[in-house]
């Protein structure tokens, strides 16, 4: 079965509010659409298979939803290396 961008559910809060962390601790321009774009990339090249999806201090997992309102759902999130510099460099100031 083919599966396209729309079959995605994303969580748009936590979404941006990955975004406006990320671009707070090490400002790269990252977008909500720029993150989107990457993690369906990389989605579709791995066959649709739940993936993990990550760079700069950020990953994506897309995992199917049997019950959601569309067949998988976009988990945002901050790998820890990232917070731990973050709030190390905030005890520091």
């Amino acid at each position: 079965m083919t599966y396209t961008p729309a079959d995605i559910q994303w969580r748009d809060l936590e979404l941006e509010q990955t975004v406006e962390y990320l671009n707070a601790v090490n400002p790269h321009g990252y977008t909500a659409a720029s993150i989107k774009a990457h993690a369906v990339r990389s989605w579709t090249d791995n066959d649709f298979a739940p993936t993990f999806v990550g760079t700069a201090g950020w990953y994506v997992t897309i995992i199917p939803t049997p019950d959601g309102s569309k067949p998988f759902l976009a988990l945002v999130s901050i790998m820890a290396y990232t917070a731990l510099t973050c709030l190390s460099e905030r005890r520091a100031a």
